[in-house]
Protein backbone atom coordinates (compact mmCIF):
# COMPACT_ATOMS: atom_id res chain seq x y z
CA UNK A 1 0.00 0.00 0.00
CA UNK A 2 0.98 3.36 -1.08
CA UNK A 3 1.16 5.58 1.62
CA UNK A 4 -0.32 9.60 1.61
CA UNK A 5 3.55 11.18 1.62
CA UNK A 6 4.54 9.41 -1.06
CA UNK A 7 0.77 9.80 -3.16
CA UNK A 8 1.77 14.08 -2.51
CA UNK A 9 4.91 13.52 -3.61
CA UNK A 10 3.96 12.39 -6.74
CA UNK A 11 1.18 14.71 -6.98
CA UNK A 12 3.29 17.72 -6.47
CA UNK A 13 6.13 16.25 -8.85
CA UNK A 14 3.86 16.05 -11.90
CA UNK A 15 2.77 19.42 -11.12
CA UNK A 16 6.26 20.88 -11.25
CA UNK A 17 6.95 19.05 -14.43
CA UNK A 18 3.98 20.35 -16.06
CA UNK A 19 4.54 24.09 -14.79
CA UNK A 20 7.70 23.66 -16.09
CA UNK A 21 7.09 22.46 -19.33
CA UNK A 22 4.46 25.11 -20.16
CA UNK A 23 6.80 27.54 -18.74
CA UNK A 24 9.69 26.75 -21.16
CA UNK A 25 7.25 26.61 -24.14
CA UNK A 26 7.00 30.26 -23.56
CA UNK A 27 10.54 31.09 -22.02
CA UNK A 28 12.52 29.18 -24.66
CA UNK A 29 11.19 30.92 -27.43
CA UNK A 30 11.53 34.65 -26.09
CA UNK A 31 15.11 33.67 -25.34
CA UNK A 32 15.79 32.91 -28.67
CA UNK A 33 14.67 36.03 -29.90
CA UNK A 34 16.21 38.10 -27.50
CA UNK A 35 19.59 36.28 -28.44
CA UNK A 36 18.42 37.26 -32.59
CA UNK A 37 18.17 40.70 -30.92
CA UNK A 38 21.23 41.23 -29.30
CA UNK A 39 23.06 39.55 -31.84
CA UNK A 40 21.30 42.60 -34.49
CA UNK A 41 22.90 45.02 -31.87
CA UNK A 42 25.74 44.07 -31.78
CA UNK A 43 25.96 43.59 -35.70
CA UNK A 44 24.71 47.27 -36.69
CA UNK A 45 27.08 48.59 -33.80
CA UNK A 46 30.03 47.40 -35.58
CA UNK A 47 28.78 48.69 -38.89
CA UNK A 48 27.90 51.85 -37.17
CA UNK A 49 31.25 52.46 -35.80
CA UNK A 50 32.94 51.65 -39.12
CA UNK A 51 31.26 54.03 -41.00
CA UNK A 52 31.73 57.00 -38.31
CA UNK A 53 35.45 55.89 -38.27
CA UNK A 54 35.34 56.02 -42.31
CA UNK A 55 33.40 59.41 -42.38
CA UNK A 56 35.83 61.11 -39.63
CA UNK A 57 39.00 59.90 -41.79
CA UNK A 58 37.13 61.04 -44.76
CA UNK A 59 36.16 64.61 -43.11
CA UNK A 60 39.91 65.06 -41.80
CA UNK A 61 41.81 64.50 -44.83
CA UNK A 62 39.21 66.92 -46.97
CA UNK A 63 39.63 69.21 -43.93
CA UNK A 64 43.76 69.04 -44.06
CA UNK A 65 42.95 69.49 -47.98
CA UNK A 66 40.77 72.28 -47.71
CA UNK A 67 43.46 74.21 -45.20
CA UNK A 68 46.21 73.56 -48.02
CA UNK A 69 44.36 74.75 -50.72
CA UNK A 70 42.91 78.24 -48.64
CA UNK A 71 46.58 78.78 -47.56
CA UNK A 72 47.65 78.59 -51.01
CA UNK A 73 45.00 80.43 -51.64
CA UNK A 74 45.62 83.59 -49.03
CA UNK A 75 49.43 83.07 -50.23
CA UNK A 76 48.80 84.54 -53.76
CA UNK A 77 46.98 87.44 -52.72
CA UNK A 78 48.77 90.70 -53.17
CA UNK A 79 47.96 93.23 -50.28
CA UNK A 80 46.17 96.01 -51.30
CA UNK A 81 48.09 99.39 -51.10
CA UNK A 82 47.01 102.41 -49.81
CA UNK A 83 46.51 105.28 -52.28
CA UNK A 84 47.00 108.45 -49.96
CA UNK A 85 49.46 108.38 -47.25
CA UNK A 86 47.29 108.42 -44.09
CA UNK A 87 48.78 109.49 -40.54
CA UNK A 88 50.46 107.18 -38.56
CA UNK A 89 48.82 104.94 -36.21
CA UNK A 90 49.41 103.24 -33.43
CA UNK A 91 50.00 99.55 -34.17
CA UNK A 92 46.50 97.43 -33.46
CA UNK A 93 45.96 93.70 -32.98
CA UNK A 94 44.84 91.96 -36.12
CA UNK A 95 41.42 91.69 -36.27
CA UNK A 96 40.08 87.61 -34.75
CA UNK A 97 37.41 85.94 -34.98
CA UNK A 98 34.44 87.03 -32.52
CA UNK A 99 32.13 84.92 -31.20
CA UNK A 100 29.52 85.89 -28.50
CA UNK A 101 29.81 84.79 -25.12
CA UNK A 102 27.01 85.02 -22.26
CA UNK A 103 27.53 87.73 -19.70
CA UNK A 104 26.60 85.52 -16.38
CA UNK A 105 25.89 89.16 -14.94
CA UNK A 106 23.69 90.41 -17.20
CA UNK A 107 19.91 87.97 -16.71
CA UNK A 108 19.28 85.81 -19.49
CA UNK A 109 15.76 86.75 -21.04
CA UNK A 110 14.64 83.28 -20.20
CA UNK A 111 15.41 83.06 -16.79
CA UNK A 112 13.72 86.40 -16.02
CA UNK A 113 11.00 86.53 -14.47
CA UNK A 114 10.36 90.11 -12.29
CA UNK A 115 11.29 92.07 -15.20
CA UNK A 116 10.00 90.21 -18.64
CA UNK A 117 10.51 93.21 -20.24
CA UNK A 118 14.15 93.74 -19.97
CA UNK A 119 15.98 91.36 -22.69
CA UNK A 120 19.64 90.68 -23.73
CA UNK A 121 20.58 93.10 -26.63
CA UNK A 122 24.28 93.30 -28.60
CA UNK A 123 25.45 95.73 -25.81
CA UNK A 124 25.08 92.76 -23.67
CA UNK A 125 27.22 90.66 -25.06
CA UNK A 126 30.96 90.01 -24.61
CA UNK A 127 32.93 88.81 -27.99
CA UNK A 128 35.75 86.48 -27.20
CA UNK A 129 38.59 85.98 -30.13
CA UNK A 130 38.62 82.69 -31.33
CA UNK A 131 40.65 80.92 -33.98
CA UNK A 132 39.34 80.17 -37.40
CA UNK A 133 39.22 75.75 -37.20
CA UNK A 134 35.18 75.01 -36.39
CA UNK A 135 34.62 73.21 -33.11
CA UNK A 136 33.65 69.87 -35.15
CA UNK A 137 37.49 70.03 -36.19
CA UNK A 138 38.51 71.05 -33.13
CA UNK A 139 36.53 67.73 -31.65
CA UNK A 140 37.55 65.87 -34.25
CA UNK A 141 41.06 66.48 -33.90
CA UNK A 142 40.82 65.58 -30.24
CA UNK A 143 39.20 62.33 -30.85
CA UNK A 144 41.92 61.43 -33.70
CA UNK A 145 45.06 62.44 -31.04
CA UNK A 146 43.70 60.17 -28.73
CA UNK A 147 43.17 57.11 -30.96
CA UNK A 148 46.61 57.56 -32.29
CA UNK A 149 45.87 58.20 -35.51
CA UNK A 150 48.92 60.40 -38.08
CA UNK A 151 46.06 62.84 -39.38
CA UNK A 152 46.18 65.94 -37.60
CA UNK A 153 44.12 69.36 -38.19
CA UNK A 154 46.91 71.88 -37.10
Amino acid sequence: MVSVATFFFFVYLLLFVVIGFFSSLFIIPLLAISFVFAIGVVAFGFCSNMSFKMAQLVYIRADAFLKKVLDRMASQTQPTQPQEPQEPQEPQEPPATLRPVSNPTIPSPLRQTARPSKFVTEEDVIFEPVSAQSAIARSLETTAKKAGNRFQLS
